[in-house]
């Protein structure tokens, strides 16, 4: 994995480099004089987020990940946070937490963990929001025509939910391998991966069933968006908002939207700052409070990025020194009957 630890590394410090250049320097500062010493409390709310979801990843891991230390699992999720905070759609992180956690549970455990814990966190997310916005509106009073946009997208959020447990219970099916097929990739590299994605997919789905488990990884997936939420809300504190929870909670359904709709702009150049704009001149506020809750985000984000490689950086660094630092005991792979662990 030490090339793809390399190759990682590498580009979460374009991206860094990148964020920075493109948010400006000036910039940068305004955001953070803006919010002043309330920006630690911003970066302790999402640094506990992100720990938070290490556990998601812990509890979805079974028995192979009861015998890692919680550490090494924060450690995977920082990173693969910061990967995906800084590339389009998002989603290179995951294979950067693949790539860690395979150092230590086996490969088909950790794509099972990584896929598990991915739509825990999905089905959860859009449960809050397609619950909550439709209350967040009868307490705002909003307008007809805003309120119907929110519960049109509150009711897209509820068919995303009903949808992943759907794919969970039934699977993917052959569709994306056939598919592949006619696309011109060779039939024994598709079956070789149909095979994996078989394994890993039985393993995910016994996790499933495990009703402690989901109840565990769900009830830190929650605290994890209650933490996000209360970041969004210190901030429009801070910039004087009034009803800061009800309008937070609006801005984060807006915010996922737009991050699904333009995902493959690099870095989300200026999308964030314009839907944030337009969502909050839409509600009847200073559409400059938008702008500058998007900014001050993302130079919290320039932070945890900046974390995540040093994370990087410094494994990289521990396999470069090779045999000075004891290799982590080979994890042992599942028996045939294996079933994740109970959490009493």
């Amino acid at each position: 994995m030490r090339r793809w630890n390399l190759l990682f590394l590498a580009i979460g410090m374009a991206a860094l480099c990148g964020m920075v250049a493109h948010i400006g320097a000036t910039m940068l500062t305004q955001g953070l004089l803006r919010v002043g010493w309330g920006f630690l409390a911003l970066c302790a709310l999402h640094f506990s987020a992100i720990a938070l979801d290490a556990c998601n990843l812990r509890f979805c891991a079974g028995e192979s990940g009861a015998r890692v230390p919680a550490l090494q699992f924060i450690r995977a999720n920082l990173a693969g946070h910061a990967i995906n905070s800084a590339t389009p759609f998002g989603q290179l992180g995951e294979l950067t937490k693949y790539s860690l956690l395979s150092e230590h549970v086996p490969e088909e455990d950790a794509a099972a963990t990584m896929v598990l814990s991915n739509l825990v966190r999905l089905v959860a997310t859009c449960l809050l929001l397609g619950i909550g916005q439709p209350l967040v509106t009868l307490v705002l009073g909003l307008e007809s025509s805003v309120s119907t946009l929110i519960h049109a997208s509150s009711a897209l959020f509820l068919v995303i939910a009903m949808g992943t447990v759907v794919v969970v219970r039934g699977g993917v099916g052959r569709l994306p391998f056939e598919l592949a097929k006619r696309l011109g990739i060779p039939s024994d590299q598709v079956e070789r991966a149909r095979a994996f994605w078989s394994r890993v997919e039985s393993l995910a789905r016994r996790g499933a069933r495990n009703r402690r488990q989901m109840v565990y990884a769900g009830a830190m997936v929650a605290c994890s968006a209650a933490c996000d939420l209360a970041e969004v809300t210190v901030i429009l504190w801070l910039l004087g908002v009034e009803h800061g929870p009800s309008v937070a909670l609006l801005a984060m359904g807006n915010a996922q939207i737009v991050s699904w709709l333009t995902g493959f702009v690099p870095l989300g150049a200026g999308t964030a700052e314009a839907g944030a704009y337009v969502f909050f001149r839409a509600l009847g506020l200073p559409p400059n409070i938008g702008v500058l809750l998007e900014l001050v985000k993302k130079v919290r984000r320039v932070v945890f990025v900046g974390l995540g490689v040093v994370v990087l950086g410094n494994q990289a660094f521990r396999q470069h020194l090779g045999g000075r630092i004891p290799a982590p005991e080979p994890a042992v792979a599942p028996s045939p009957d294996y079933s994740p662990v109970d959490r009493a």
